[in-house]
C-alpha cells in the first residue's frame, strides 16, 4: 500500500514541476513555459499586449539585476518603443521603435485685400508643408473677426465664412478680419495644428467716386465728332476703373424729354443727321477699381441745337477800316456757334503791296448765344491798312488758315501762316468818305460764312450779329 502511494506522489511532484502554460492552446510548445497561440478557433485572432508605461511610469518599476529581459512597451511623446531591461548595465534598451509621422504645418498665412470696407474680397493665402512629403488633402479654411489688431478682444468666427476669400459686409465695419488654416494631408498624420494670418483693418467705410466738369467739345453739326471730358475724384483713393458714359437727347438746353442714344456709350460721338435740331449732353458715370463704386451719374450741359450742316467754324463776319476824317473804331468781328471758345484763333493782317503781315492779334473770349445759338465778338484793332489789303483768319490748333480775304483788290501772301494762298476779294469796300459809325459785313440768312453776301454802306454793329443777318 505504501508503494503505491509513493508513485502517485511522484507522478505528481513530476507534472507539476514540469508542466506547461497555454493561452488559446491545449497543445503548448514543450519547450515554452507559456505558449499563447494567435487564435484558439482560427476565427478569432489576436496578439500579445506588453505592459504600457510613459517615462515617469518606467521609472516606478523596481527593477534588479535579476530582472534581465523584462519588457515594456514606451510611450512618451514621440517615442513608442519596444524596450527590454539589461540588468547587466542596468539600464532599458530598444527593441524596436515606430517610426514618428509629423503632422502637416501651414505657414505664410495671410489675408489679401487693396482695401479693407465692405464689398471688398479678400483673398486668404497660404503654404502647405509636409516634413515627410505626405500630400495636401483637404485642407480647412475659417474667417475671424476680432474688436483689435492682435485677434485678442472678440475674437469670433464668422459663420459660413469657411472658403479661401471672404466678401466683407457692413456688419463688419470696425472690427478686424484673419483667415485661418487647418491643414490636412492625404496620408500621415492627417492633421495639423490651425494657423492665423494677421488681422487686417480696422474695416471702414468708403465713399463712391465722383464725375465733376463733365464737358463737350466740337461742333454740334451732323457727322461732326464731339468729345467728352471729365475729371474723376475719388476721397479715398481708388484708381478708377471702367467708367461708363451715355449720349443723350433732348428738344432743349434744359434736358426736356431727354432719351438715351442707342449704342452711344463712348466718351466720343459723331452726330447723327437724327439729331438735327436736338440739343446733346453726356452723361459720366464713374466707376472704381477697388471700393464703392459705381458714383452718380454727371451730367453736362446740353449743347445744341444740332444743325444739319456747317456752322463748325467761325468766320470773319465784319469789318471796318475807313471813313471820313481821321479813322475811329476800326476793328474785327468773328460770328460762330455760341460757346465757341476763340482764343485757338488769330487774325493776321496782310499788305496786299508786298503780300506780308504787318500784325496778328490774338482772340480772346467765348461766343455768346444772340439767335439760335450763334453770336459775334468784335476785336478792335486801330490802324488797319486801307486796301488793297487782307487778313486771315488762322486757327492755332490745327495750324490752318480758316479764311484769307481782302478788300479793294487781291494779292498772294509772301509769309506768315497765309504765305503763298492768294486772298479772295470780298467785293466791296469802305470809301475815304465813308460816314462814322458804318462797317463792312454779312447779309443774309444762313449759319455759316458761305450763305451770306458782303455788303457796304450799313450801320455798324461791333459784337452783335449785323442787323441783316438771319440765323436759321
Amino acid at each position: 500500500m505504501k508503494k503505491y502511494v509513493l508513485t502517485l506522489c511522484s507522478l505528481l511532484f513530476f507534472t507539476v514541476v514540469f508542466a506547461q502554460v497555454g493561452i488559446n492552446t491545449i497543445t503548448p510548445s514543450p519547450a515554452s513555459s507559456l505558449d499563447v497561440s494567435s487564435s484558439s478557433d482560427n476565427i478569432i485572432f489576436g496578439g500579445l499586449m506588453p505592459p504600457k508605461v510613459n517615462l515617469a511610469e518606467r521609472a516606478l518599476i523596481a527593477v534588479t539585476p535579476a530582472d534581465d529581459g523584462l519588457l515594456i512597451y514606451l510611450i512618451d511623446g514621440t517615442q513608442r518603443c519596444l524596450q527590454i531591461y539589461d540588468g547587466s548595465m542596468a539600464q532599458w534598451r530598444n527593441i524596436y521603435c515606430m517610426p514618428f509621422n509629423n503632422p502637416p504645418v501651414a505657414t505664410h498665412v495671410t489675408a489679401n485685400s487693396p482695401v479693407f470696407e465692405p464689398g471688398a474680397i479678400v483673398n486668404g493665402a497660404y503654404v502647405y508643408g509636409d516634413a515627410e512629403g505626405d500630400l495636401e488633402g483637404a485642407s480647412t479654411f475659417q474667417w475671424y473677426l476680432a474688436d483689435d489688431a492682435a485677434g485678442t478682444l472678440n475674437l469670433q468666427p464668422i459663420l459660413g465664412a469657411t472658403s479661401q476669400t471672404y466678401t466683407i459686409v457692413v456688419g463688419d465695419l470696425g472690427k478686424y478680419v484673419s483667415f485661418a488654416v487647418t491643414p490636412i494631408a492625404l496620408t500621415g498624420t492627417l492633421i495639423g495644428v490651425e494657423k492665423f494670418s494677421a488681422f487686417r483693418g480696422p474695416i471702414q467705410t468708403n465713399t463712391p467716386p465722383v464725375a465733376s466738369a463733365v464737358a463737350i467739345s466740337g461742333c454740334f453739326s451732323n457727322g461732326e465728332l464731339l468729345s467728352g471730358s471729365y475729371t474723376y475724384t475719388d476721397a479715398d483713393g481708388d484708381l478708377e476703373g471702367a467708367t461708363t458714359f451715355q449720349w443723350y437727347r433732348a428738344t432743349d438746353n434744359a434736358g426736356t424729354g431727354a432719351v438715351s442714344i442707342a449704342g452711344a456709350t463712348s466718351i466720343n460721338y459723331t452726330v447723327q443727321l437724327a439729331d438735327v435740331g436736338f440739343y446733346l449732353a453726356l452723361a459720366v458715370t464713374p466707376v472704381a477699381l477697388t471700393g464703392t463704386s459705381p458714383g452718380t451719374a454727371a451730367y453736362s450741359s446740353y449743347g445744341g441745337a444740332v444743325l444739319a450742316s456747317g456752322g463748325c467754324l467761325p468766320w470773319i463776319n465784319e469789318l471796318h477800316y475807313d471813313n471820313t476824317g481821321a479813322d475811329i473804331n476800326e476793328g474785327v468781328e468773328i460770328a460762330g456757334l455760341a460757346g465757341l471758345d476763340l482764343s485757338d484763333f488769330r487774325i493776321y493782317f496782310y499788305n496786299g503791296a508786298d503780300g506780308t503781315f504787318y500784325d496778328n492779334i490774338s482772340l480772346l473770349g467765348i461766343i455768346d448765344n444772340e439767335s439760335n445759338n450763334f453770336g459775334a465778338l468784335w476785336f478792335p484793332r486801330p490802324g488797319i491798312d486801307d486796301g488793297p489789303d487782307g487778313l486771315a483768319l488762322f486757327q492755332i490748333s490745327t495750324n490752318t488758315i480758316i479764311q484769307f480775304l481782302s478788300y479793294e483788290g487781291s494779292f498772294i501772301a509772301t509769309n506768315g501762316p497765309a504765305s503763298g494762298m492768294g486772298s479772295i476779294d470780298i467785293g466791296v469796300e469802305e470809301l475815304s468818305n465813308q460816314p462814322v459809325g458804318e462797317s463792312l459785313q454779312l447779309t443774309g440768312t444762313g449759319n455759316q460764312y458761305n450763305d451770306f453776301l458782303w455788303s457796304n454802306f450799313a450801320a455798324s454793329s461791333p459784337g452783335d450779329l449785323n442787323a441783316s443777318q438771319v440765323i436759321n
